[in-house]
């Protein structure tokens, strides 16, 4: 009796910080902003069906311990999701740790029977604030509350906006008393 069983590939996430270096893991607030840096990054692992993504698995990266190394930022597919040879399917981030921006770019994945797991690697870049504070033209000591500031992101090739609005940290998009206003968690 000869019995075919589906055997499943593996999606390894790999995250990586802009402004740490895990090889510098000597003390434990190094560690620390290690982990906060790459940990806690979600991944969704879709596949396509009729023009549309459809979620197949998420991957939340973490710290491993392999082989007496210690892993920081790593992720991995679950083997439920059942990942097939020779189908296609796509990682996004949808979720960044705390202070780091999303990069919601898709990277597309197929496994094969001569490669069982795919590697893949992100890096992690911090999020930026702007805080703008709106003066009076003539007297530039008096701040002015209530002006309306719109805040897009712009593609640098077209010059054209990209996107939704982006709210102030108050969700209001105006001054405060003091005249300024705050947007966070930019990308940079």
């Amino acid at each position: 009796i000869v019995r075919n069983v589906l055997e499943g590939g593996q999606i390894r996430i790999v995250k990586s910080a802009s402004n740490v270096d895990k090889a510098d893991a000597n003390t434990q607030a190094k560690i620390e902003a290690i982990e906060k840096a790459v940990n806690g990054a979600v991944f969704g692992v879709y596949k396509l069906e009729n023009g549309e993504y459809v979620e197949v698995d998420k991957i939340t990266t973490g710290t491993y311990y392999n082989n007496g190394q210690v892993e920081y930022g790593v992720g991995y597919s679950s083997p439920n999701a059942k990942l097939e040879f020779g189908k296609t399917y796509y990682v996004i981030e949808i979720k960044a740790p705390a202070g780091y921006a999303v990069d919601s770019t898709p990277k597309e994945v197929t496994l094969t029977n001569d490669k069982k797991q795919e590697v893949l690697k992100w890096t992690n870049y911090p999020t930026v604030s702007i805080t703008l504070t709106k003066v009076d033209s003539i007297d530039a000591n008096k701040t002015l509350s209530n002006a309306e500031f719109a805040l897009y992101e712009y593609d640098e090739e077209t010059g054209k906006k990209v996107g939704e609005r982006i709210n102030d940290t108050t969700g209001k998009n105006k001054t405060g008393s003091n005249g300024t206003i705050t947007f966070a968690g930019l990308k940079p």
